[in-house]
């Protein structure tokens, strides 16, 4: 609070048409929000199909690896 004029200071953008601030505001929603989604989603489809793809290492047993996958794929 300025205790001289007695207002909180802010930040805006002055002097841009709202057609300009429209714009700029989607742009930074797409920005900020959208691309690293896309990305963080792309990472972790990416993890889930090479997990999912996968084989448990170590010598092969009917039992314990029925058990593993069904672990798995709940």
């Amino acid at each position: 609070m300025d205790p001289k004029l007695g207002t909180k200071p802010f930040c805006t953008n002055l002097g841009l048409s709202p057609t300009f601030r429209m714009y700029y505001t989607l742009g930074l929603v797409v920005i900020q929000y959208f691309f690293p989604l896309i990305i963080i989603s792309a990472a972790y489809t990416h993890m889930a199909t090479k997990l999912w793809g996968t084989t448990a290492p170590g010598n092969k047993e009917e039992s314990r690896d029925a058990v593993v996958l069904r672990n798995k794929k709940k």
